[in-house]
């Protein structure tokens, strides 16, 4: 059994009677084709769940990321999984299976008794392809919810300096949080679905005899519309990045880049307007 606790100390600065605990988790192991996990934790519903915030390629996780875990499908929740290892015709897969109250990290309790229960399967395909598909259903308030998709990850060495890699996921579902914000009487949830799909390649160049040393090319480009039957402003985001690594697995990371969005439909004096920027990120891990 392993037992696992992370604390974000930034938090002390927001909110830290709810969100300085990041995550808290116990695992066992029975063997490599069964272990069991509860707590809080990230359900692994997407590439994006595998990946910690130093290990990112780009500016940030995915707006994607960031919708589907404010509807409670991805992202730290309260819950419990089984996972491991099988073989579906001779194929070695990975499987997840989980039950998570859908409430994020915020809140331990469960505000309405509804459960959220999420599935992945993942299997590389070959040894530079990696294929992973997501379902869920769950119920919040009552309201019947579900959410699915895919993602593709790809990676080879093009010689033994050049390495090229090209993230991709796919993910739709209802827009709870958008239903029960609507006045009576409302359409049925059916009618409040989200979608999102981005698609983030990066070439590095490994510096010879230096250990370490690599420079990296990226380019994130990113739709997301979180009410696309209905008056949806699709949003799509374009980030394009440059980035040197001076240590192993990106230790020390210097990026630049720049952030461009872009709308279907400016609105005054919201969030929902075309606009770009430049940033500049340095990551330190130790």
């Amino acid at each position: 059994m392993n037992v696992y606790m992370r604390f974000n100390f930034g938090d002390f600065a927001y909110s830290p009677q709810s969100r300085v605990l990041e995550y808290a988790y116990a695992t066992y192991s029975f063997n490599k084709y069964l272990n069991l996990r509860a707590g809080l934790f990230r359900p692994f519903f997407g590439r994006e769940d595998d990946i910690s915030t130093d290990f990112l390629k780009s500016f940030d996780y995915s707006n994607q990321y960031t919708a589907f875990s404010n509807t409670g499908w991805v992202s730290y929740q309260m819950g419990a999984s089984v996972f491991g290892e099988v073989k579906i015709a001779k194929v070695p897969f990975r499987y997840y299976v989980g039950v998570f109250n859908g409430d994020g990290r915020t809140d331990f309790s469960d505000n309405d008794n509804g459960k959220l229960f999420s599935a992945r399967l993942e299997s590389d395909l070959t040894r530079h392809l990696r294929v992973g598909m997501n379902g869920g259903l769950g119920t919040e308030l009552g309201t019947h919810i579900s959410a699915w998709g895919g993602d593709i990850n790809y990676q080879t060495d093009l010689s033994d300096r050049w390495n090229l890699e090209i993230e991709s996921e796919y993910k739709q579902g209802n827009n709870q949080n958008l239903f029960f914000n609507q006045s009576m009487p409302r359409k049925p949830i059916k009618d409040y679905m989200m979608r999102g799909v981005y698609v983030l390649p990066s070439i590095k160049y490994k510096i010879k005899n230096k250990e370490g040393l690599g420079l990296e090319a990226s380019f994130k480009y990113e739709n997301l519309n979180v009410d696309f039957k209905q008056n949806g402003n699709a949003w799509q985001q374009y980030v394009p990045m440059l980035g040197i690594d001076f240590a192993d697995q990106f230790a020390i990371r210097l990026q630049v880049g720049v952030v461009l969005d872009r709308y279907d439909r400016n609105v005054e004096n919201s969030n929902s307007y075309n606009s770009g920027r430049f940033i500049t990120q340095l990551q330190l891990r130790f």
